[in-house]
């Protein structure tokens, strides 16, 4: 079955001129109305009728699973078989339980009624039991299940606000049963029903709210079934089985009542204290009107239980939930078997990791027709991928803050990805996380409006003019690989009241004339590292570290407006600490802007700077007294062409001046020197005009020859320094 969801994307024409069609005019309440006549199957084809129908059937109340959910494939003798006729892999059991979940996943809204009655499920009575752990959270108040031979979980007994529950051809696994737990429930209907082949099962129902009680076909021969019913609002009893004893001990409301045996069990011996009454109607059923049995016994039954439990089970389970957040969801879903205490308590992980540790794809082989043939089974495809994740989604309990999808496998199928994402939709997730390379973003992301935390691995957007400005929450944005359409003018604004760091890592290309705006008054962390046309950091008074990187030049293209400069720091970040930036980029931000401030500057890390050349060498040194907090410098070199502008602040020679001296710095490290004159002379002024300098660290370039590496060495060693505790390492 394909369900409609974010891949599929189907267009719908009205013939009724501009004012719509007829269909479309019908009011949503009718609509939905209409839906709920129709089988699940077609409810979900309605979407295409038009935009008004789209989606309608993912608030249905009710969801019903039946054969018309359904058509499997045709009958052949094997699945290669299959293969060899049809050319494809046929249509799995897999398929038909990834269907489910999807729509498990796609609706919204309350949930009212569930009805799952596909026979293909028989033979798989764990798939039987990942769908009901998927209908946790789900405030169902009407569960049917009719599989025959389906052999029901314990969890079943979890959904205590259930109202009405009909199990028709079960299996019950456990010789004790109770209903004590389903306090709502009004109505239970019992058909077909099986119990262990044990000599002593005990069945009790304790329903205070319970007005009928259908049990048809009920047991077998080989049970020793003994029935306890006290139910204050029971009025209809029909009981049409084979069992042991009925206990009705408590129902004032009881008018109509219907008990025959079907079969006699075979007889066991029994306690010789126990009574020998086979059905007793005790006082408490005064109101009795209808009245069909087939004989009369008493029996008074008592029902034990035993409880045993080990160290592991006895751990909080505050402590339990918390280990499993270190495992991979793969290993904490495997937990469950460690102790009763610890199953299922996976459900409850606040953020779910899907990444390549969590699915492992089948060998590699030419078709599958092949690997059926070599392995004997049908090979896991990326439907059985994409159904292992919805399951994970449907079972997940609790609140989900955090998700995270990175599985490489998905970067050929966008539409799966689309309808992972469209299945988020209504949970309270605070952290996402996509890592598809060449996945193409779709504008829903941007729905997303309750983020704090959004990273993006290897994505494309598909638009020219993005904006995070809906993210109101958000604090971390990370963008890495991050590509943008091959347009001439590409503008990314970011105006988030509360973001407080932002990493644009390797984004852009050299054909993108990238458009930059930030104005986040929290901003504390920028790192920028790829092709951009223009930085203006418009409003962050709160930032402190800067990282700024352009590793490949734009195309050319004319600009049409907006600032010259390449980076511009406003007035508005008054607090920065930390920068690092190529050499280049420094005129761009000081010579347009004069009136930066950034006296409160204590780390400077510059790259691509030529200090061999006289004009790049004096730049620097101009920069380090703009910079009088300075404590940490970090210059690395290059021997590229010599930058011919230099900042235009007033020139002074470099010796014998005060007022060059950089009274605070500490730490000084020189990367790829040359050994040239004017690399020397500017480390002698260093070491002249820092006072309070602690460690130089200097690595020279391995292009410099051995013998010109020690004569560079000695002459550095000889050099004058002002501080008594300045050391010079060598590296």
């Amino acid at each position: 079955m394909d369900v409609p969801g974010p891949g599929n994307k189907k267009v719908c024409r009205s013939d009724g001129g501009d004012d719509g069609d007829r269909i479309s005019s019908l009011p949503q309440s009718l609509i939905e109305h209409i839906l709920t006549f129709l089988p699940l199957r077609e409810a979900v084809k309605t979407s295409i009728l038009s935009s008004a129908w789209r989606h309608k059937w993912v608030n249905r109340p009710s969801l019903v699973f039946d054969d018309r959910f359904w058509t499997p494939f045709p009958v052949v003798e094997t699945s290669a078989q299959y293969y060899a006729t049809y050319g494809v892999v046929p249509r799995t059991i897999d398929r038909l339980i990834s269907d489910v979940f999807r729509v498990l996943c796609y609706h919204k809204g309350p949930l009212r009624e569930f009805s799952l009655s596909i026979p293909q499920l028989s033979s798989y009575p764990a798939l039987v039991d990942q769908i009901l752990l998927s209908l946790h959270e789900k405030c169902v108040e009407k569960l049917c299940i009719e599989i025959d031979g389906c052999k029901l979980p314990s969890r079943l007994f979890s959904f205590r606000q259930l109202k009405k529950l009909q199990l028709l051809a079960c299996t019950f696994t456990s010789s004790r049963i109770s209903f004590d737990q389903f306090s709502a429930l009004t109505c239970l209907d019992l058909r077909l029903t099986k119990f262990p082949d044990v000599a002593g099962v005990s069945l009790a129902i304790r329903c205070p709210l319970l007005s009928s009680l259908i049990m048809m076909d009920f047991g077998s021969a080989f049970n020793r079934l003994d029935i306890l019913i006290e139910a204050s609002s029971l009025s209809l009893f029909h009981f049409v089985g084979s069992f042991s004893s009925l206990l009705v001990k408590e129902a004032p409301l009881l008018k109509d009542v219907t008990v025959y045996r079907t079969v006699s069990f075979v007889d066991l011996p029994r306690n010789k204290d126990e009574p020998t009454n086979f059905v007793k109607l005790c006082g408490g059923c005064p109101a009795v009107e209808r009245l069909s049995v087939a004989m009369w016994l008493f029996v008074n039954k008592s029902i034990r239980s035993s409880e045993g439990g080990d160290r592991i089970s006895s751990l909080p389970q505050s402590l339990i939930e918390h280990i499993l957040t270190f495992l991979p969801l793969r290993e904490a879903a495997k937990a469950s078997v460690l102790s009763t205490a610890w199953r299922d308590k996976w459900v409850n992980l606040p953020s779910l990791i899907f990444d390549d540790r969590f699915w492992t794809p089948f060998p590699v082989v030419e078709t599958s027709a092949q690997y059926y043939a070599t392995y004997g089974s049908v090979p896991n495809t990326i439907d059985k991928l994409v159904l292992n994740v919805f399951r994970v989604l449907c079972y997940h309990r609790g609140p989900l803050r955090g998700f995270s999808l990175s599985i490489s496998q998905l970067r050929s199928y966008p539409a799966h990805v689309d309808q992972i994402l469209f299945s988020l939709y209504g949970k309270p997730i605070e952290s996402l996380c996509i890592a598809i390379d060449g996945y193409k973003l779709p504008s829903r992301l941007f729905s997303f409006r309750q983020l704090k935390k959004l990273q993006l691995f290897g994505c494309v957007f598909t638009s020219s003019k993005i904006s995070f400005e809906e993210f109101s929450m958000l604090t971390c944005l990370d963008l890495r690989s991050v590509k943008f359409p091959d347009v001439a003018g590409v503008s990314l604004t970011i105006g988030c009241p509360m973001l407080s760091a932002l990493i644009m890592h390797d984004c852009g290309s050299a054909f993108n004339r990238l458009d930059i705006v930030i104005e986040a008054p929290s901003l504390g962390l920028l790192h920028c590292v790829g092709s951009f046309s223009s930085l203006w950091v418009k409003e962050a008074p709160l930032l402190k570290d800067v990282t700024v990187y352009q590793t490949a030049s734009f195309a050319g293209h004319p600009r049409s407006n907006g600032p010259s400069n390449l980076m511009k720091l406003c007035g508005g970040c008054p607090a920065i600490e930390r920068l690092s930036l190529a050499f280049q980029l420094f005129k761009l931000i000081l010579q347009p802007d004069p009136a930066v401030n950034l006296m409160m500057l204590r780390q400077l890390k510059m790259t691509e700077v030529c200090l061999s050349f006289y004009q790049d060498m004096w730049s620097v040194v101009i920069l380090i007294q703009l910079f009088p907090n300075l404590q940490e410098l970090i210059i690395t070199t290059t021997a590229g062409a010599n930058q011919k502008e230099v900042i235009s602040l007033p020139k002074k020679k470099l010796d014998k001046t005060r007022e060059y001296i950089a009274s605070r710095l500490e730490k000084v490290e020189l990367n790829k020197l040359q050994g040239v004159r004017y690399e020397l002379r500017f480390i002698r002024w260093l070491l002249s005009a820092t006072p309070k300098l602690v460690k130089m660290g200097i690595t020279l370039s391995a292009n410099i020859e051995p013998s010109h590496q020690i004569q560079t060495l000695k002459e550095l060693n000889g050099f004058q320094r002002a501080s008594s505790t300045a050391q010079i390492i060598f590296k």
